[in-house]
């Protein structure tokens, strides 16, 4: 298993995930959103200043259904795209 999704799975309880400035590579995000999928304790996301207009951003975005916690999302500056903003709409 890679271990950036290891470390996600090792990681159930987490509460906050802050990911701003970080540059994500589409790759990465989709490693994230598998991690996110594992960790529905979740209450606050911070993605701010990263390109989700990618591939994975939709995938990034439908990982948020499986976090009923979820109290703050910040997704400033992330090139959202309509198709992101449509599932973003639908995840929440």
């Amino acid at each position: 298993m890679e271990p950036i999704r290891q470390n996600m799975l090792d990681t159930r309880n987490l509460r906050v995930l802050h990911m701003s400035h970080n540059g994500l590579s589409d790759r990465s995000i989709g490693l994230l959103a598998e991690g996110i999928e594992v960790n529905m304790g979740i209450e606050e996301i911070q993605f701010t200043h990263n390109d989700l207009s990618r591939n994975n951003g939709v995938k990034l975005i439908d990982s948020l259904r499986n976090l009923p916690n979820l109290k703050k999302l910040c997704l400033n500056s992330c090139s959202l795209t309509l198709e992101c903003l449509e599932a973003l709409n639908e995840a929440l």
